[in-house]
């Protein structure tokens, strides 16, 4: 109860830490200056804050949303990780952007 005398009730849901992450795809082959995005899977039930980062950002870089660009060719790692240490990686392989026909 508050000193002004309203009193109320508040629901916690507490949702549990998830116990793997899975990504939909483990192998991605871009050219260079395309885009893609990776899609992450956590078993129901679970909420986790999930985090994006690339090995080579000189290669492909990703967003915190699980965009990634790629920018030179070469290859590099995307690793997705959960708050509770869970993780994923995508292989990232980045081919020359294809010549324009004249």
């Amino acid at each position: 109860t508050a000193a002004n005398g309203v009193s109320g009730k508040v629901a916690v849901i507490v949702k549990k830490a998830p116990s793997r992450i899975r990504v939909d795809e483990k192998k991605v082959s871009l050219r260079e200056g395309k885009k893609t995005l990776i899609y992450t899977e956590i078993p129901k039930g679970s909420l986790t804050k999930i985090t994006f980062r690339s090995n080579k950002e000189k290669i492909a870089t990703v967003t915190k949303k699980g965009k990634i660009e790629a920018k030179k060719v070469g290859k590099c790692k995307i690793t997705v990780t959960t708050h509770n240490g869970k993780k994923a990686v995508v292989k990232v392989t980045v081919k020359p952007a294809k010549k324009k026909k004249k």
